[in-house]
Order: structure tokens, then sequence, then C-alpha cells
């Protein structure tokens, strides 16, 4: 068994959640995602999204959704990356001056 078919096996239908940390979108539309509880950095692409045409939309900072797939260049890459929605019963609550 292959280190790769390992990685897959053992976590890719995983949804993980991270912040957008780099995005490159003049000419190679491609980034990266720090998922949460890491310092680990995970390439995504154009191809990731579920929706391509999110691409265009992403910013640092952001939110989002993914699995893992190993990659031969980058070690792992994001699939299935969706950007994360603020809910609509955001807690007022913990706002400053309340």
């Amino acid at each position: 068994m292959t280190i790769a078919t390992t990685l897959t096996n053992a976590g890719a239908s995983e949804y993980k959640a991270g912040s957008v940390t780099k995005v490159e979108s003049q000419a190679e539309s491609w980034g990266q995602i720090t998922p949460d509880g890491t310092d680990r950095r995970v390439f995504f692409d154009r191809a990731s999204l579920t929706h391509e045409s999110d691409f265009d939309l992403l910013t640092l900072g952001q939110r989002v959704r993914f699995e893992e797939e190993t990659d031969p260049v980058n070690e792992t890459h994001a699939v299935r990356m969706s950007p994360m929605h603020e809910s609509p019963y955001t807690d007022f609550s913990r706002s400053s001056g309340r």
C-alpha cells in the first residue's frame, strides 16, 4: 500500500474548515488554505471549488469547507471546497458596546 493510498483512505471524505491565506487570481487562479488548528498550508485552484465561479469571490481570511486529497507536487490539495457563509443567527450579545 502506498502512502498516497493510506492518506486518501484515512480521511479524504472528511470535511475540514479553514481560512484562505493566499489567493493568486491574476493569471494562475490558485491559493492556499490554513486548516483550523494547524499551521499547514493546503493548495487549491479554481477546479477545487464546488462552483468554480466562487473563486473570483474569495478573500483573504475567508472561511471555507473542504476535503483534502494527496498530491504528488503539493503533498495535499483541497477538493470539494466551498465558502462558509455566516449564520443568520449571529450572537450579537458579544458585540462591544452592549
